[in-house]
């Protein structure tokens, strides 16, 4: 189910090419945890055409849209704000 009034903006950090930006849409089914949220993200980047071969994605960066009754809701939102910081280093940085 899509969640209404949410969105989440994403950038994509590289080793060897340049950021990239998402702005996605979100729905319940990749709330589940943190790997189903970061397989979402990193497939719709493989969509956007983003090289995610050897290793080059080292760092995503996130930005949740969404009400606080949202953030409460939903615990992969609340951590991925309140633990993470919306930062999530995936190679040597």
């Amino acid at each position: 189910m899509l969640l209404k009034n949410t969105r989440l903006d994403v950038i994509a950090t590289f080793r060897n090419t340049e950021q990239e930006f998402m702005n996605l849409a979100v729905n319940e089914s990749i709330l589940k945890n943190e790997d189903t949220l970061l397989d979402y993200i990193e497939f719709n980047l493989g969509e956007q055409g983003a090289d995610l071969r050897d290793d080059n994605l080292i760092k995503i960066s996130l930005c949740w849209e969404c009400s606080p009754e949202t953030v409460e809701k939903y615990k992969t939102i609340k951590d991925s704000i309140e633990k993470k910081s919306g930062k999530y280093y995936l190679g040597e940085y």
